[in-house]
């Protein structure tokens, strides 16, 4: 009895043994620091054969709604601009100009109506709808200001929250709102500029 005993221990003891070195092991095998976000890589930027990028902000003052205000790590309007000093670039020493027209750039908030009386305390209402729209006009010209071509595209995502949501679980949303929102208007952007202005892109 005393050896089905010390045989059943052993046996415990080797099969402790063995699921520590296949942990170790695993470990050892995953690969070291942080993973890059899967789709997060940079877009190569769409080249030009002109000279010279300017960017004009044409988007209304205070498009961005004041209860909004601050709720950005990069405001809208300044996103868009980020956006075209990434991605639009020219060739020194051509001749022309390559101008964007930021023509919207704004967060627009909608407070929603929640259900009323006992029924409310018992549901989990959508108390507000945030949209960002992004919208622009880029135009080639010549040096004498004659129009070239031009494209224009305007993109827009929106989403709700609910009246309980956290206040970093909502950042984290109007971020990722945002970042969607922009992400359309550039594939929108880029198809208008590969149709309508494929004579000077690079």
């Amino acid at each position: 009895m005393m050896d089905v005993k010390r045989a059943r221990v052993a046996w415990r003891g080797c099969l402790l043994i063995l699921a520590v070195g296949l942990a170790v092991t695993g470990c050892a095998n995953r690969p070291s620091g942080p993973r890059a976000p899967v789709g997060d890589e940079a877009r190569p930027p769409l080249v030009f054969q002109l000279g010279q990028v300017e960017i004009v902000d044409e988007s209304a003052a205070g498009a961005t709604a004041s209860d909004l205000s601050g709720a950005f790590a990069i405001p809208p309007n300044q996103a868009l601009r980020n956006w075209a000093a990434t991605r639009l670039h020219e060739q020194d020493g051509r001749p022309g100009i390559l101008r964007f027209h930021m023509t919207e750039a704004e967060a627009v908030r909608t407070p929603l109506v929640g259900t009323p009386g006992v029924k409310g305390w018992f549901t989990r209402d959508q108390a507000e709808r945030v949209e960002i729209t992004f919208a622009g006009r880029l135009e080639a010209r010549r040096n004498d200001g004659s129009l070239i071509a031009s494209a224009t595209a305007r993109a827009a995502a929106h989403r709700t929250f609910a009246e309980k949501t956290a206040p970093a679980e909502r950042r984290a949303g109007l971020e990722a709102l945002q970042a969607t929102a922009l992400a359309e208007f550039d594939r929108e952007m880029e198809g208008r500029i590969r149709e309508d202005m494929a004579g000077v892109l690079d």
